[in-house]
């Protein structure tokens, strides 16, 4: 199973909250041992996409376009 949910601090601990729809598909029972394997959720902020347009020698506009036009080639 695989869930993405949102770190919450309780006392000294951290604790995530696994959906009943999840915990009810899988079975699961209270005071139940289970293994949790945790990773970092990968966030892309805007200002490191500008990054990716430094070697470009267009204006917005033109960056813009050609922008469009590639995510209008799957449609």
């Amino acid at each position: 199973m695989e869930v993405e949910t949102i770190l919450k601090k309780w006392g000294n601990s951290f604790g995530v909250i696994i959906p009943r729809t999840e915990i009810k598909k899988h079975n699961f029972k209270v005071n139940q041992k289970v293994i949790v394997s945790l990773d970092k959720k990968e966030t892309t902020k805007v200002k490191d996409l500008f990054g990716m347009f430094a070697d470009l020698k267009s204006d917005t506009q033109n960056i813009l376009k050609t922008i469009d036009k590639e995510l209008d080639i799957g449609r």
